[in-house]
């Protein structure tokens, strides 16, 4: 069952579990819903924090079981977390990827609840049915499912900006902050011929601000919580937000560069800072690494002198 496997990559902030992974704090208590090949809890582990996991496939909870504390095999859509993981309260609950797999997640939102800690929060990502290379397919004429992304074959909920805002809404949660991954139309796993579709229809579609949000990740606490009021200041979160700007500008940089109308000292000048704004983003990602690092020698470092003082004879 390797189909949903992953490589972590903190170097790649265009990424949902790495802008997921960035909003937890180190040596939090985790609960992560859909632990698929472990990856995220290997992780999380690096970084100091307790962490249990929820998996209904039994294959995929037995190789995974070396990065969690403790694996409950449970559907989550059956499962009562008051029940599974009785007086634990998680500073926060992973639904990475998940949401979409449910018939009613709804009610799966509404139980995690009962499992938060008093300033705990959810982070959960979800793919986005708007994205530019969806609609350019239902424009051919075609609706058809693929193995894995936007339109995988197990998806039985859809969710775009408004959807996903109102399943908040509905559960008693209020979105504390609102990432996207983005893909452009051409690089998903949906084939998209653009030289076959006329200039002003790539053009309309494009219109729309979600059209190459390819995930949406959400943090989100019930209303009213201390989470909301007191939010805390995660360094990686950050810095990842700043990457993913210089990103942008860079990005906006390449495409004006394209342009027949600029002269070459123009193009020149804008090399150079795309240059620059290369060298600074770098700059930033090794930062959010260097974090991730002394996160993991922070704890290395407690576990050993933990280690230590139970090898001492009691006096």
């Amino acid at each position: 069952m390797a189909r949903y496997r992953v490589s972590i990559d903190f170097s790649e902030p265009n990424d949902s579990r790495v802008t997921a992974l960035t909003g937890v704090p180190a040596r939090s208590l985790v609960l992560d819903i859909g632990v698929g090949d472990g990856s995220v809890g290997r992780t999380l582990r690096q970084m100091g924090c307790r962490v249990f996991g929820v998996e209904m496939d039994e294959s995929l909870a037995a190789g995974a079981a070396d990065a969690y504390e403790h694996v409950v095999v449970a559907d989550a859509e059956r499962l009562d977390p008051s029940q599974a993981f009785s007086g634990m309260r998680f500073d926060v609950v992973l639904l990475l990827d998940v949401l979409e797999h449910l018939r009613n997640p709804e009610e799966v939102l509404a139980r995690i609840r009962s499992v938060l800690a008093d300033r705990g929060f959810v982070i959960v990502s979800v793919p986005n049915i708007t994205h530019a290379a969806v609609k350019l397919q239902l424009l051919d004429g075609r609706f058809t499912y693929t193995e894995e992304g936007l339109l995988d074959s197990t998806h039985v909920h859809f969710f775009d900006i408004a959807s996903l805002t109102a399943l908040f809404a509905a559960t008693g949660f209020e979105i504390m902050e609102l990432d996207r991954v983005t893909r452009p139309p051409e690089a998903t796993e949906i084939p998209v011929d653009l030289g076959a579709v006329p200039p002003g229809v790539i053009e309309a579609v494009r219109s729309d601000p979600e059209a190459e949000t390819y995930q949406f990740v959400a943090t989100a606490a019930p209303a009213g919580s201390r989470a909301l009021v007191e939010p805390l200041l995660l360094p990686a979160r950050i810095l990842q937000a700043r990457v993913r700007e210089l990103a942008a500008e860079r990005d906006a940089l390449v495409g004006g560069g394209g342009r027949p109308w600029l002269n070459p000292p123009t193009i020149s000048w804008i090399d150079e800072q795309v240059e620059q704004l290369r060298l600074r983003s770098e700059g930033h990602r090794q930062a959010i690494w260097d974090l991730l690092s002394s996160f993991r020698e922070t704890s290395q470092k407690l576990s050993e002198q933990i280690a230590l003082l139970g090898d001492q004879p009691e006096r």
